[in-house]
């Protein structure tokens, strides 16, 4: 383990060393979290990944968070983004989130609009100053499972 651990930690310094002088980049992360603070379905620590691709209008990114117990909430994003101008940003993200708390199977590729687990978000990203790190975020979940919790009944009607 400690061999994989390393090799791994030398591709990361390496990938992003190259990527300094590049105008592009694939990047790699890898948190871990005592606990999920946006989703707290558990108390269990969870890892959370991180891949994607960067250049100077496009980035692609897949982040995924998965607990360190047997039924709890796990999730897997996709995420494409495209700077529109130098202060604007637009995106969209897939998310894709299982609850085995109850066990339930889910399925990945079934994208049918009543039975899917996926939800489409679109977002801008505002960021009006250039040296001050502050920005507005606009952000719409616009398609997928948006049912409410005990009737499953959609929450907006299509």
């Amino acid at each position: 383990m400690k061999k994989v651990l390393s090799v791994g930690v030398f591709l990361l310094i390496f990938i992003s060393a190259y990527n300094q002088i590049s105008d592009s980049c694939f990047y790699a992360q890898v948190d871990l979290a005592n606990r999920w603070v946006w989703r707290s379905y558990s108390e269990a620590p969870v890892i959370q990944p991180s891949l994607g691709y960067a250049n100077d209008k496009w980035n692609f990114l897949i982040w995924g968070s998965y607990p360190f117990e047997r039924r709890a909430y796990s999730e897997i994003d996709f995420t494409v983004e495209y700077q529109l101008s130098r202060k604007l940003k637009f995106g969209i993200t897939d998310f894709f989130g299982i609850n085995d708390l109850s066990g339930a199977k889910h399925e990945f590729f079934n994208v049918k609009r009543k039975t899917t687990i996926h939800m489409l978000d679109v977002y801008f990203i505002y960021s009006p100053f250039n040296k001050i790190p502050v920005s507005i975020l606009y952000s719409l979940w616009f398609w997928g499972a948006d049912r409410k919790a005990f009737t499953f009944d959609r929450i907006f009607k299509y």
